[in-house]
């Protein structure tokens, strides 16, 4: 559990500081890891950072509407279904390049 604490914490502190919507495997995750980034980052910081559980392409609605740079946290890329996964890739593309650079 220690290494994957560190991933965790490594990842939240490499989260850009503009708007960002992150996609994780599922909503059990996205709590867990919305509460860490409650807790490392500046609430200012942290209050522009949306996480959203995917694990169902019924569930890529989520993405609509969102904006800021969309991430994809490990737990999605690694347990989402091919379909699933290339619908949150194309949505997210779409995403990112109306947003423009990252903060």
């Amino acid at each position: 559990m220690g290494e994957q604490m560190d991933q965790a914490k490594a990842f939240i502190d490499a989260l850009p500081d503009g708007d960002v919507v992150v996609v994780t495997a599922t909503n059990e995750v996205s709590r867990w890891l919305a509460k860490g980034i409650r807790e490392r980052r500046d609430p200012v910081i942290s209050s522009r950072c949306q996480v959203i559980g995917i694990l169902k392409r019924s569930s890529t609605a989520k993405l609509m509407g969102r904006h800021g740079r969309v991430i994809l946290h490990e737990s999605f890329v690694s347990h989402a279904r091919p379909e699933v996964r290339a619908e949150v890739e194309r949505l997210a593309h779409g995403i990112n390049a109306m947003t423009g650079p990252s903060d």
